[in-house]
């Protein structure tokens, strides 16, 4: 049992995951038109506990039980030159479309 509790303490160390969450309002005056609804970011009507991806996006949007969108996104990713990161891939779905690989040159060969 000491095991598993020291290998959940070093997953959780090295596997640090960071994103982000934002609510948006529903519309006021939109109950008509949906359980959510915004016009911001083109969002529109969205169904009571209704999941979709933001289009062209990494960022889910959940409609809530008290008319709130919430939206989660990825975290930010960083690297240092002459290192670069690639673009992330928003065909996939969230939170898959988070993950961003790096490029790096590769390194002169060293003679000697």
């Amino acid at each position: 049992m000491k095991g598993y509790l020291i290998l959940l303490i070093v997953a959780i160390t090295v596997f640090n995951v960071e994103a982000w969450q934002a609510i948006i309002l529903s519309d006021n005056g939109t109950e008509h038109l949906g359980d959510c609804y915004t016009t911001e970011d083109g969002i529109g009507s969205m169904k009571l506990s209704e999941q979709r991806q933001l289009k062209g996006e990494c960022v889910l949007l959940r409609c809530s039980d008290d008319r709130q969108i919430i939206m989660s996104g990825c975290g930010v990713a960083d690297t240092e030159p002459p290192c670069i990161l690639l673009p992330r891939d928003f065909t996939k779905d969230y939170p898959e479309c988070c993950e961003q690989d790096i490029s790096c040159p590769p390194e002169p060969a060293a003679f000697f």
